[in-house]
């Protein structure tokens, strides 16, 4: 699964193909360090 990591200053953002969402989400929750602020 390829992704695309944006770093801010006070956030990061890990963009994905539409058709990677669920798996994307679901791997990076289940680490419990990452959270899903806004779905699209």
């Amino acid at each position: 699964m390829g992704i695309f990591a944006v770093s801010t200053f006070n956030t990061d953002y890990i963009l994905v193909k539409k058709e990677n969402e669920m798996a994307a989400l679901n791997k990076l929750q289940s680490t419990g360090k990452y959270e899903s602020v806004n779905e699209i």
